[in-house]
């Protein structure tokens, strides 16, 4: 006897494993078909696999007709009939209740659209009012939890894995060989690799030359796509509390990965913490204190005395090379200017654009590529524009910084 097979009837049924599909094709031989192949209007509903093992291997089958309104009907009463197997796992229950879902939703929106009021429709399953895509998301959820004996939060996973995995991921599931939360913690590992690469391609870059890029992130995630052994200098002003001494760690860190060999990082420091900041972990090599002189002369706080200058700390990554030209370690500015106007921070900016050129040019060459992590004011780029370098500067307060940073680069001061 020859039956009619419907494809989106047999799609319904879990697909058994090669040593299941094994052990019952024994049993059939041995045994015979002992159970009936159920039909509606000669199309099989239930006994897929028994009927081509039986065709095949030329055994009996006898068949039973049983009765349905229409095809979705047809379809819930598979889906219902698999659910009772004992052999099928949580993703295999979530995915044929995620498709009996579809349909009494689709069969919901149908009925709706017959009405013009408000309108209730029930199913043994699923209750739907008034539609939209957040109460029916909350409800169905909660009706699929239930249903395959599973948290809510654990149906949520499920949903972004049927969206987002690809097809040979979600037949591993089916197979038992990895787990619906380790595919979800993957897909959000995913997600968030691509949305960094997202923000650094997007990442409120409000002004870029042929030199000079600003970006307003966190420069802890911005240098993340900066090539190892790349940059030719770090040249920094970072802040100075204590609170934010662990950024310095940081620093040091991607120091050491994206500068080149035997470059240098040049940052501005405080006195009271030099002991913390010498603690640090940090594979550079110390190289030397520059000295940075203040005309107007601020009270170290807490600590009696009039500060008269400022430590510029200079690391070097290895392996150690000896700058080229002799030095005085007493920072100079580059051209003229009036320090007085601008070292307390009483205008905008309050480090000497001169002095920052001057470090610029004793530790680097034109076209070099230098880093800010700390692009504040932006002194370090406007310099690093002047002197024919290169600089990407990061800086993660936009709202205070943003007008000031782009006004000095385009004015070059």
């Amino acid at each position: 006897m020859e039956l009619t097979i419907k494809k989106e009837f047999k799609d319904l049924i879990p697909r058994l494993s090669n040593e299941e599909y094994e052990l019952l094709t024994k049993s059939i031989l041995s045994d015979g078909c002992r159970e009936s192949i159920l039909l509606w209007n000669g199309v099989i509903v239930d006994g897929h696999n028994r009927y081509e093992i039986c065709t095949t291997n030329n055994v009996e089958f006898n068949t039973s007709d049983i009765d349905f309104t229409d095809d979705d009907a047809a379809k819930i009463w598979i889906i219902d009939n698999q659910m009772g197997r004992r052999n099928i796992n949580e993703w295999v229950k979530f995915e044929l209740s995620s498709k009996k879902k579809d349909i009494l939703l689709k069969q919901g929106r149908e009925k709706q659209k017959e009405t013009l009021g408000g309108f209730k429709y029930e199913s043994s399953v699923l209750s739907i009012i008034d539609t939209t895509d957040e109460k029916e998301t909350h409800s169905t959820r909660k009706i699929i939890a239930e249903e395959i004996g599973k948290s809510t939060g654990w149906v949520g996973m499920a949903e972004v894995v049927a969206k987002k995995a690809p097809e040979e991921i979600k037949e591993k599931l089916r197979k038992n060989e990895t787990t619906v939360n380790k595919v979800y913690k993957e897909i959000k590992k995913e997600e968030k690799k691509e949305e960094k690469i997202k923000q650094f391609e997007q990442a409120s870059l409000e002004y870029q030359d042929e030199n000079v890029k600003i970006f307003f992130e966190d420069f802890r995630e911005g240098t993340k796509t900066i090539e190892d052994n790349s940059v030719d200098a770090i040249i920094t002003d970072p802040p100075y509390p204590i609170e934010y001494i662990d950024l310095w760690a940081d620093m040091f860190a991607i120091a050491d990965r994206i500068l080149k060999p035997s470059a240098f990082l040049v940052t501005y420091a405080n006195h009271q913490n030099l002991d913390r900041i010498f603690q640090l972990p940090n594979s550079l090599k110390y190289y030397w204190i520059f000295k940075l002189d203040f005309t107007s002369k601020p009270i170290a706080m807490g600590r009696n005395l009039i500060a008269t200058w400022k430590p510029v700390l200079i690391f070097q990554k290895l392996p150690f090379k000896k700058i080229e030209e002799t030095l005085e370690d007493n920072i100079k500015e580059s051209k003229p200017f009036n320090y007085d106007e601008r070292d307390m921070h009483n205008l905008n900016w309050g480090q000497s654009l001169g002095k920052f050129e001057w470090i610029i040019d004793k530790f680097t060459k034109p076209g070099d590529l230098i880093v800010e992590p700390f692009a504040g004011t932006g002194t370090t780029l406007v310099a690093s524009k002047n002197m024919k370098r290169r600089c990407i500067g990061y800086e993660i307060d936009k709202t205070n910084y943003e007008s000031i940073i782009k006004g000095r680069i385009e004015r070059g001061e």
